[in-house]
């Protein structure tokens, strides 16, 4: 059986760690490094560095990546702004364990079936790539795949998605529920449990955790061995005073 893992995720936007309501309303915390410091110590089960500006112009700050890398000593994973084979192998040579691929996975025009996302696994191996797979649910209530740079819904279809993702036999999927980033209700069991029915390898969910006790729950849906947050572990309350934490 695999590992549980109950992993804090940093937001970096411009060097600075800040804090997201439905990937926007951003909301300044302080120095990233001393946030990688502080969960280092703690000893977390993984750390998971986003970085937005990377996603948005493509520039990866391979300085600061180095610079966090230097000051942690726990599982590292990487995502934002990952789009060829020669940016990979540098993150990974700075210290990162696994590099987390989001609209890389669109960049072929025959996705799912080819394309950089197989190029990265062919070169790499699949115990050190992850899929994002970003939702947000539309005005009918359904979720949508989401592209996060353009803010709007992708055409291709979840299920087809999952479908071609599970062919390339990733190592694991990274699923990040726009539509409760940051609220602190709680995960969409629902979607989460309809989700982890349909693949066959590691599943981490991201969006919504309130409490560590939201993160144990979702835990015990099959498939399930990720569960990543954000608010809880910058948070000291829903009222939001800010305390970095990592609870026993």
């Amino acid at each position: 059986m695999l590992e549980k893992r109950i992993i804090p995720v940093l937001l970096l936007q411009n060097r600075k760690l800040v804090k997201s309501i439905n990937f926007s309303k951003f909301n300044y915390l302080g120095d990233p490094i001393n946030a990688v410091k502080i969960f280092s110590s703690k000893t977390v089960d993984e750390l998971v560095v986003v970085d937005i500006n990377a996603s948005k112009k493509n520039t990866i700050d391979f300085d600061y990546l180095y610079k966090i890398a230097n000051e942690c000593f726990i599982p590292l994973t990487y995502c934002g702004g990952v789009n060829d084979l020669k940016s990979m192998e540098k993150i990974y040579k700075i210290g990162f364990e696994k590099i987390a691929l989001d609209s890389a996975t669109f960049l072929n025009k025959d996705f799912p079936n080819e394309g950089f996302l197989n190029q990265a696994l062919n070169e790499f191996g699949s115990s050190s790539i992850v899929v994002s797979m970003t939702v947000r649910k539309n005005f009918l209530g359904k979720y949508k795949l989401y592209d996060h740079v353009l803010k709007k819904n992708r055409k291709i279809d979840i299920n087809i998605f999952l479908q071609s993702i599970i062919k390339n036999n990733p190592g694991e999927i990274f699923l990040n529920n726009v539509s409760a980033d940051g609220l602190m209700n709680g995960y969409d069991v629902e979607l989460v449990s309809n989700i982890a029915s349909k693949v066959n390898v590691p599943l981490t969910v991201c969006g919504g955790a309130g409490n560590i006790q939201d993160a144990k729950n979702i835990l015990e849906i099959q498939n399930v061995t990720g569960a990543a947050a954000g608010s809880i572990f910058v948070y000291s309350s829903k009222n939001k005073g800010i305390m970095i934490n990592y609870p026993l």
